[in-house]
């Protein structure tokens, strides 16, 4: 049987795409999350899935993300000359064979692949998770193969297991008869009934013999069982009003403590919110915030005024001494004028006794004059003072301007200076942070309650104190002091008694079967001869059916010893052609049937060796496909199938992999194989 073609629409992320394949190997090679794994669902769902009776879970992940509807799948199988067009709707519900509506094609496709969907995941689909799991666990080789060889072919059921199952059932049965053991089975209890009643039939043909002591011995237990019971109920009154006392005060202790913690979490409570409310009342967030914003401006005018201030009375220094010079000029100047002018003073006076000097004393006269005018410039004063002036008057009217300025700002607040502007913002932030830390506090006391829930809770209390108390007055205050001696006394006494009630009661009910009306009798012990003899038919039953099962054990047993030789014989078959082949002459053979355990040969030692313990990963792998073939060729018995395998050749070397690859071609030519792979070293070698 060949898949030709599929045609699928809406099935996850393929919306519509049409496949063609060939009848050897098909490699269908992407990236991951390239749809590999899609196309190789929407087959499997093509060849099992039924429309009409299809899971609505599994049909629901089949879905395109984001559309609200189901797939359709169109697929063509050929078997020799005959073609197969099969349609599979799930939004109808509806499958079709060559156009026409069939109920289903279940048989079809189980006739042409020539296995079921257990079976087919189990031989057919290689995943590389399997290889991953023999990779982990050194029995996981010798265990997936035989899970798969145990199956039935047309049933599925597992030999293995149903020998294990019929094996426990016959163990169960045998409990008890070869040692001593807690759970008894079915032959054993049958063999302490049997003893049972033999030991009854003779003690009933004594008490029959005895029947007047009996009625006598019964009356005695009566009455003492009376007297015990009196007691017994006596002591269980004390007990349970004792026990009961002790518990309502427990209660109520409890229920105190519960009180007084949230009368104390209460009062707290309400203290905090009278500071709350007065915190709240004074504490003003708006006026706070607008300081914050204005306390940066406020600070850099006054540190403003603060320099204009320091400017002027530098200022007003520098005028000082200027209106001081123009006032004495003299004394501004150097002592070398003074000097200067004196000298020439006294040159006038000496020359105006010469008459022949007279031009000269007018000259020097003229010098002096010249002289000292240069040197006391009274002009060059006034340069010095009039920007003095001008300079002041700018700082004064700089100053007056910007106090307006911060003055406005404090009137806002009305406030008239920056200290109380920064007394006010220093009272609202300590506000602020009492206001955040008794807001913090109740509610980290109130939690997710409230007010009113913790006075309800505490109302609920009272209740319950009320009751408790009420009920104590019934009848149970005498009972709440009890001391512990005494009350151990009685509950071990009670226990005593309750065995001796036990035991009474049982004596008692014996005897009545043997007294008065219902005394023993000829035919009561007849009749339990008449169940002895059953019971031992019952046992012969049990022992026949015991013998039945151990035969089926030993044949199933055999029959899977049978099923594995036979795989063994095709996978020595298959080894010894391919074997050598892949391990480069190293190992020539390959054998299950030594303990149900994959050996192999080798050729260095000469020896069978454990697969499990001595092999590499790469090599297990290659043992365990070749297995699924080999089991493959004996369940189909010849017939053509399709292979699927999910990328399981991720410990192959490129040697062994190419080897595979013609391995997977001589198979091929009898099978259609399918390998999903995203390696694309596997397309090149196909």
């Amino acid at each position: 049987m060949k898949l030709k073609n599929i045609d699928i629409q809406n099935f996850r992320q393929i919306e519509n795409k049409k496949y063609e394949f060939k009848d050897d190997i098909n490699i269908i090679y992407g990236k991951n999350e390239s749809g590999k794994t899609t196309l190789f669902y929407s087959i499997i769902s093509a060849f099992f899935d039924n429309p009409k009776k299809i899971r609505k879970t599994l049909l629901e992940s089949y879905k395109p993300w984001g559309k609200d509807v189901y797939p359709v799948i169109k697929f063509l199988l050929q078997k020799d000359n005959d073609k197969f067009y099969i349609t599979k709707d799930f939004n109808q519900k509806k499958t079709y064979l060559n156009d026409n509506e069939v109920e289903n094609v279940d048989k079809l496709i189980l006739d042409l692949l020539g296995l079921n969907k257990d079976l087919f995941e189990k031989l057919s689909c290689v995943y590389q998770n399997q290889i991953s799991s023999i990779e982990d666990n050194p029995k996981a080789l010798e265990k997936s193969i035989l899970d798969i060889i145990s199956s039935n072919s047309s049933q599925g059921v597992n030999v293995l297991e149903v020998e294990d199952k019929i094996q426990k059932k016959v163990q169960n049965m045998k409990l008890g008869l070869d040692r001593a053991s807690k759970n008894i089975g079915i032959l054993k209890k049958l063999d302490l009934e049997i003893e049972d009643l033999e030991q009854k039939i003779l003690f009933d043909k004594k008490e029959l013999s005895s029947y007047s002591e009996k009625i006598d011995d019964l009356s005695k237990k009566k009455k003492e069982r009376s007297d015990i019971e009196k007691r017994f109920n006596e002591n269980k009154s004390f007990i349970e009003k004792s026990q009961k006392a002790k518990t309502l005060v427990s209660q109520l202790k409890n229920i105190e403590e519960e009180m007084k913690s949230l009368e104390s979490k209460l009062n707290r409570l309400n203290n905090l919110n009278k500071d709350f409310e007065r915190v709240q009342s004074e504490y003003q967030k708006d006026l706070l915030e607008k300081m914050d914003k204005a306390q940066d401006k406020i600070i850099n005018l006054r540190n403003s005024i603060d320099l204009r201030k320091n400017d002027l009375k530098l200022l007003e220094v520098e005028k000082g001494n200027i209106d001081n010079m123009k006032l004495k000029p003299i004394r501004t100047n150097s002592p070398i004028i003074i000097i200067v002018s004196l000298f020439l003073l006294l040159l006038t006076f000496i020359s105006a006794f010469f008459s022949f000097y007279i031009l000269i004393s007018l000259f020097l006269d003229i010098v002096f004059v010249a002289f000292y005018l240069r040197f006391v410039d009274y002009n060059r004063l006034e340069k010095f003072h009039n920007p003095a002036i001008e300079g002041i008057s700018s700082l004064q009217k700089d100053i007056l301007d910007k106090e307006t300025e911060l003055n406005l700002i404090l009137s806002e607040f009305h406030l008239t200076n920056i200290n109380e502007f920064f007394k006010k913002r220093t009272k609202m932030l300590s506000l602020k942070e009492e206001f955040i830390k008794l807001d913090s506090t109740i509610r980290g006391l109130l939690g997710t309650d409230s007010l009113e829930i913790f006075e309800n809770k505490l109302s609920e209390f009272s209740m319950k104190k009320r009751d408790i108390n009420t009920e104590l007055d019934q009848g149970l205050r005498d009972f709440m002091d009890i001391d512990k001696i005494l009350l151990n006394r009685k509950i071990l006494e009670n226990e005593d008694l309750d065995l001796d009630l036990f035991s009474l009661n049982e004596d008692i009910i014996a005897l009545e079967s043997r007294v008065g009306d219902n005394s023993i009798t000829e035919e009561d012990i007849e009749n339990l001869e008449l169940l002895l003899e059953n019971k031992k038919e019952e046992k012969s039953f049990y022992s026949k059916r015991l013998n039945v099962l151990n035969i089926i054990v030993n044949n199933l047993s055999g029959a899977k010893d049978t099923v594995i030789k036979t795989i063994s014989e095709d996978l020595v078959k298959l080894g010894s052609e391919w074997i050598e082949k892949i391990t480069e002459g190293k190992y020539s053979k390959i054998d299950l049937l030594n303990n149900e355990k994959f050996t192999i040969f080798d050729r260095g030692t000469s020896k069978y060796v454990d697969s499990s313990q001595f092999l590499s990963t790469g090599l297990k792998d290659q043992i365990y496909l070749l297995s699924r073939l080999s089991i493959l060729n004996v369940v189909l018995e010849g017939k053509s199938s399709v292979m699927f395998f999910d990328d399981p050749f991720i410990n192959f070397d490129i040697e062994r992999l190419t080897i595979l690859i013609d391995l997977l071609k001589n198979f091929s030519s009898n099978n259609q194989i399918f390998i999903f792979t995203c390696h694309k070293i596997l397309k090149d070698l196909a």
